[in-house]
């Protein structure tokens, strides 16, 4: 409240009460006057000092009030415009040093009958101090003494306790659970009839829209549900108002922001001041609990909030926050005195950021009022009014429902379920499906025999030669076993040939799966591996493709003399409507093409359809034109043209991909119909096909992607072209809705087809109310059977049809968020991850599932910028460590705990190769053990050499070992981390950390914090005699640099045997054991069983070997146990070292020594991270179509996610499409239209 007044937004609360009796002004005015003097929170203001974040409540010796009597009689109707006149009087006020703080405005209707409007600033008045000052004016009028009222607790006394209260330990543990419950609180998206964009007025204004008054019996019905539940009846209703918000969201988590008075304490019941506050509650709504447990948790979440709302302060976020809020209420009362009677008719408070509240108000008689506030600007009333609508039908149907999922409980009235699911599905049309299309084509060349059929490239054909030559080959197919339900390949250019083997297929009863030439083989045999033709019909010089398949290949080249040869009557062929007609394949999200299965009764419908609903009127012989893919579905809506005696023109490839071309030949053949995507006809736009002088087709198919509100509009303005907007999955038979352009101010999706049904439904198939976003399912004669032989991905797609009349109706699930608008279907967006581009229905999980199985990826991620395919990767090895990176000599940057222990481990293991003494090597397959790996710089080493090997890695000392999971992290090998350290037997022990020194750090047991002072002392001792003049200077400063370097921290840590891993992971060998783990070493040593000897190696580890103590003669009695177990052994001393207990010592076995190895200086580990972009493009390209490889690669070191652990995909880098493409911008020639957009 105090941030929105700094910012000139003084808002007011304020109540108007009826009074009823004779009303003495002066009387009222002095009780008025007093009232305000007794509390001192209606003498305050916040005084805002220089420096100072938070206002001073600043006290006023005198009231600061203004008593007002309107002019004249007033009747209720007038009362909206004092109250604005006395807030805005106040407002006027409040700027100057004495103004006024509290008005009061009487208005007479009759001589006992007034109206009072009290108005105060609302940083110290919320509802229930309007409702308290209010009788604190009765009883001061009626003149009852302070005595019998009581001193009353004033604010100021409550906000010094608040203070006190909130800075002390309980106070803290308080703020820290808001503060948790803020964090994860969320706030809702944009809601059914809430506009896009705020008016920066809509803090200025409110409006109620009363949902309804549910009489006495509703009230009692509900209640005795909440009795059941052991609650209460306003849970009832916060529980039934989350799950709405859930439904109509389709979030499975929801905010509410709830009111409570903030007067839990006793002696806070009768004060003024602002204590109320909106509590952040979130509430589950997943799908499978039923009402009974909700109603618990809503039960149990709200007293907890109730007991821990002292602890909870305003925070500046709430002002803005936009939250959506739930305020139970009960009306005040009647208030009865001995002259005088009021009761409270209005009251208005500022709404503090929230965009909606449900408001319950229980009234006097027993009765309770639903609500809505909300701001004007922000919702339409229209939209709110369906939400009450909801509302009422959802808690008109909590009786009998307690064990009901709440995802199941509706939403809709019979009267909406009607509209939804009988009147927009009142599609019923009596089509003859089980005529195929063969069956219409061949009807349709005994009526038209001589008209024109179709014209590929300088080819033209007439129906009669068409259907002949469709013949011949379909004889020729049949004498080859092909028959209903067989598969067929056609691999072919697109060319007439193509067209006759797609219709002889039919006509042999086959089923046509189209593949185009140009696919890459790797996706060719995906789909030959999943269709499983019995024969693939080609040309030679594709065969090549197909010598490793067991179909029939047949060369229509080779074979033409055969072809010709056979009859050019119609092939009998036993074929039902209920038979396959094509299996066309679209993209897959499980990374594999899925093959889409369509039956000869859908593909009749569909021509029926588009007869009916698209092409009415144009029953003369249409020049259509064919643009898609044969490939694609797109393609099917043109090819059945034929059987309405429309002549096909096949717009050849090279007219296909420039928009220009696709103009001309247009034009020069005047096509009458044209199919094409909004992409393409932006394009053609651009290009000017409707610009003046230039004759675009009568009718226009756009369908493929989304229209937006500008294509929509600009269509709109087109004379002499209609355009129809169709929409439909590749499943569902090419398209299920229809929409033409000029029927609809906004872009929509229409209305469903001929014996096309539709449905809007949430993610349990119930259905979702009018205007609500849902999933579109679609059922009826147009749905295919499935995917061919993927019956787990038909059983997640194709669905039991609960609605249908029809005995083994599915519907298919579409993944398309949609609307019910103005009576027709709005296109919204997916629900899943596929995207169109350029009218290719594309999975973007197949393409991420293909960069993955690249070997130096590690997570992909794809998405559509600008119409343009984007791939992000992550490399499996990355060259930097997460966390603050300290980089190496050798390139690599790497967590660590400081820089003096890491730059000395370096230079030991990366230039001195310490551990690579005496013949110790490692083969590139090598299995090593790190044992206490510290923060794993000889891991990274070993890992530099051992490119295809494995390593296992051990380190108990938790902050030491976080750094060694993110260093392990940028090896290219196999690296297995474990927490723990070796020792002769399990156990858990305490280990001393150094944080300053890490790589001393041991068991408690071995720590000798003075001892590994006097190490280092020694070696800069020795390094002074070496001549080192800064070990000079660093051992006179000794005592000073290191005091502090090892206070240590107790850290719990597991120790297991070395047999015990070797046994658990299964290891056949270790090439290298390397051990440094201060002054244990012995007992790792002991954790060997004998039977595991001889599958180690080599060994080098640190020994430590002192004058006294436990460690004494530890050389010895290792190089006696190792020499007995056939080991050669060496030990040494760096002489840097000499005088203290550090030696390190070599074993080897026999005939297993080496020269010395010079490679590996972190070249690997660097050559690892790198991805060549070339090699993964094409590795992409070898497994995808063209229109699926991305444009551009992005190697980005993570994965920004979201606070749900899900990739942020706003989040990402934008993409540099090419390095030329900003260089030399300058002087570059103008780009044409068509450029722009490509």
């Amino acid at each position: 409240m105090w941030q929105l007044q700094k910012k000139g937004k003084r808002q007011q609360s304020q109540c108007v009460l009826i009074f009823e009796g004779v009303l003495y002004r002066q009387r009222l005015e002095n009780a008025l006057r007093h009232v305000v003097m007794r509390y001192e929170v209606l003498r305050t203001e916040f005084v805002s000092l220089p420096g100072m974040n938070l206002p001073l409540q600043v006290i006023s010796e005198r009231e600061r009030t203004e008593f007002r009597i309107a002019q004249g009689k007033t009747d209720e109707t007038a009362i909206e415009m004092l109250m604005a006149e006395e807030s805005a009087a106040l407002t006027a006020g409040m700027g100057h040093k004495e103004g006024t703080l509290v008005r009061l405005c009487v208005a007479a209707v009759s001589q006992e009958r007034h109206f009072l409007i009290v108005t105060v600033l609302s940083m110290v008045a919320d509802r229930e101090t309007l409702r308290l000052f209010s009788r604190e004016i009765l009883w001061e009028y009626e003149g009852r003494s302070t005595a019998e009222t009581g001193d009353p607790t004033q604010y100021v006394d409550f906000s010094e306790w608040q203070a006190e209260m909130l800075s002390s330990e309980d106070g803290k543990e308080g703020r820290e659970f808001w503060g948790q419950q803020i964090a994860g609180s969320l706030l809702l998206p944009r809601l059914p009839g809430e506009a896009e964009t705020v008016s920066p007025r809509s803090e200025e204004e409110q409006d109620a829209v009363i949902v309804k008054v549910l009489d006495v019996e509703k009230v009692k019905t509900l209640q005795a549900v909440a009795d059941a539940q052991g609650t209460s009846i306003d849970v009832l209703l916060l529980t039934s108002w989350y799950i709405l918000l859930s439904r109509i969201s389709g979030e499975s988590k929801v905010t509410i922001h709830c009111w409570h008075d903030g007067r839990r304490l006793e002696q806070l019941q009768d004060t003024l001041g602002l204590f109320e506050h909106y509590l952040p509650i979130s509430f589950d709504c997943s799908d499978h609990i039923l009402l009974t447990a909700a109603l618990r948790t809503t039960a149990e979440q709200c007293d907890v909030a109730r007991h821990m709302q002292d602890f909870y302060s305003w925070d500046d976020s709430q002002e803005n926050a936009n939250i959506v809020a739930f305020r139970w209420q009960s009306w005040p009362k009647q208030e009865v005195g001995k002259d005088l009677r009021y009761r409270m008719t209005r009251c208005v408070t500022p709404r503090h950021g929230v965009r909606l509240t449900l408001v319950c108000t229980m009234l006097e008689e027993g009765l309770v009022q639903i609500s809505l506030e909300y701001d004007k600007p922000r919702w339409s009333r229209e939209g709110l009014e369906r939400l009450s609508e909801e509302l009422s039908v959802l808690l008109s149907s909590l009786p009998d429902s307690e064990e009901t999922r709440i995802s199941e409980l509706p939403l809709v009235d019979e009267s909406e379920l009607y509209q939804q699911f009988i009147a927009s599905n009142d599609t019923t049309a009596g089509h003859p499906l089980e005529v195929t299309w063969p069956d219409l084509f061949e009807e349709q060349v005994m009526r038209t025999p001589q008209a024109e059929s179709l014209k590929a490239g300088e080819e033209r054909l007439c129906f009669l030669e068409l259907n002949h030559r469709s013949n011949q080959l379909a004889h020729y197919l049949q004498q080859r076993q092909v028959k209903a339900e067989m598969p067929v390949m056609v691999c072919l250019e697109r060319s007439a040939e193509l067209i006759i083997g797609l219709l002889a297929v039919m006509k042999a009863g086959g089923v046509y799966v189209m593949i185009e030439p140009g696919y890459p083989a790797k996706r060719i045999a995906r789909v030959l591996e999943n269709s499983q033709p019995r024969v693939i019909l080609t040309r030679s010089e594709y065969a090549h493709w197909f010598a490793d398949s067991k179909a029939e290949v047949v060369c229509i080249n080779a074979a033409s003399e055969d072809i010709a040869a056979q009859s050019s009557d119609n092939p009998r062929r036993q074929l039902s409507g209920s038979n396959l007609a094509y299996i066309l394949y679209t993209s897959g999200s499980t990374g594999r093409p899925k093959g889409v299965m369509i039956e000869h009764r859908s593909l009749t419908n569909l021509a029926y359809a588009l007869r009916q609903a698209v092409y009415a009127g144009g029953e003369r012989g249409l020049k259509v034109g064919l643009n898609a893919s044969l490939a694609f579905d797109g393609s099917v809506k043109q090819l059945i043209q034929m059987a309405w005696g429309h002549a096909l023109y096949l717009v050849s490839q090279e007219h296909r991909a420039m928009p220009r071309e696709l103009m001309e030949y247009a034009s020069g053949e005047k096509l009458d119909v044209m199919d094409t995507t909004p992409s393409m006809l932006r394009l053609l736009l651009a290009e000017g096909l409707w610009g003046p002088g230039s004759d675009g087709p009568q009718l226009m198919l756009v369908g493929g992607e989304a229209l937006t509100d500008s294509d929509w509009q600009m269509l709109r303005e087109i004379q002499g072209t209609e355009f129809v907007n169709v929409y439909g999955p590749t499943e569902c038979t090419v398209d299920v809705l229809s929409c033409r352009v000029g029927s609809s101010d906004k872009v929509s999706l229409g209305l469903p087809l001929p014996n096309i049904r539709v449905y809007v439904l949430d993610r349990n198939m119930q259905p979702v109310p009018l205007g609500v976003a849902g999933e579109l399912y679609v059922g009826g004669v147009g749905v295919g059977r499935g995917y061919c032989n993927e019956g787990g991905q038909t059983a997640e797609r194709f669905l039991p049809d609960p609605f249908g009349t029809t005995e083994g109706g599915r519907l298919y699930r579409t993944g398309d968020r949609v609307r019910w608008e103005n009576g027709k279907l709005s296109y919204l967006g997916r629900m899943d991850r596929q995207v169109k581009i350029r009218g290719y229905r594309i999975e973007l999980e197949e393409i991420e599932s293909v960069l993955a199985e690249y070997p130096g990826v590690r997570q992909a991620a794809v998405l559509v910028n600008n119409d343009r395919l984007v791939a992000y990767v992550v490399p499996k090895n990355r060259l930097r460590a997460e966390g603050t990176p300290y980089r190496l000599p050798n390139g690599l940057e790497i967590a660590h705990q400081n820089k003096n222990e890491t730059d000395y481990l370096y230079r030991e293991i990366f230039e001195q190769k310490i551990y690579m003494r005496h013949g110790i090597y490692l083969r590139e397959d090598a299995v090593v053990f790190d044992v206490g790996a510290n923060i794993g710089m000889f891991t990274l080493f070993a890992a530099d050499h051992c490119v295809k090997g494995r390593i296992y890695a051990f380190e108990p000392i938790g902050p030491i070992y976080e750094n060694l999971q993110r260093n392990a992290e940028l090896c290219p090998v196999q690296v297995k981390l474990f927490p723990l350290g070796l020792s002769e037997r399990e156990k858990t022990v305490p280990f001393t950390y150094y944080p300053r020194y890490s790589m001393m750090s041991s068991q408690s047991n071995y720590a000798d914090s003075r001892g590994e002072v006097e190490v280092i002392k020694s070696y800069l001792r020795n390094d002074e005699e070496g001549g080192s003049s800064t070990a000079t200077a660093l051992l006179s400063e000794a005592d000073e640099l290191l005091e502090g370097r090892f206070q240590g921290q107790t850290w719990e840590g597991r120790l297991r045997r070395l047999s015990d891993v070797i046994e658990e992971e299964k290891v056949e060998r270790i090439d290298l054991l390397k051990v440094d783990v201060q002054r244990a070493e012995m007992d790792v040593l002991r954790g060997i069983d004998a039977r595991h000897w001889i599958r180690i190696r080599q060994i080098v580890m640190e020994v430590h070997d002192g004058d006294s103590g436990p460690t004494r003669g530890r050389v010895g009695e290792i190089t006696e146990l190792l020499t007995q177990q056939g080991f050669t052994v060496w030990s040494e001393q760096d002489k840097l070292l000499q005088g203290t207990d550090r030696f390190n010592l070599y074993a080897v076995r026999e005939g297993d020594r080496q020269e010395e190895q010079t490679s590996g200086n972190g070249t690997c580990l660097r050559k690892a991270q790198r991805i060549n972009e070339a090699e993964l493009r094409a590795h992409v390209q070898e497994r995808l179509p063209d229109y699926m490889v991305p444009v551009a690669v992005v190697v980005v070191e993570e994965m920004p996610l979201t606070s749900n652990g899900k990739i942020d995909r706003q989040r990402l880098p934008e993409p540099e499409y090419g390095k030329d493409e900003k260089a030399g911008a300058e002087g570059r020639r103008e780009l044409t239209p068509v450029e722009e957009i490509l």
